[in-house]
């Protein structure tokens, strides 16, 4: 699939999520998918039930980046702004 940018993909895979998702660790997961997105730069979401927050999208990516699996990091609270 491609999508021009991120609010596209979060639309289009979050109902196909909640129809077909399999339940994973608390949560729904499609596996082995693929897609590209046009303009990865335009990568804001905001869709308002989303609730997402680009600084915590942030420090995610650069965890990811990271490529430290433990998500110990990724988890503490000072990352975002909180002390």
């Amino acid at each position: 699939m491609v999508f021009n940018n991120a609010q596209e993909a979060f639309e289009s895979y979050y109902d196909v999520i909640s129809k077909v998702g399999k339940d994973f660790f608390n949560t729904k997961a499609l596996f082995n998918q693929g897609f590209e997105i046009l303009n990865p730069l335009d990568n804001y979401i905001n869709t308002d039930y989303r609730k997402w927050n680009p600084t915590y999208a942030e420090r995610e990516w650069d965890w990811y980046l990271s490529g430290n699996p433990n998500a110990k990091k990724i988890s503490n609270l000072h990352l975002y702004g909180k002390k």
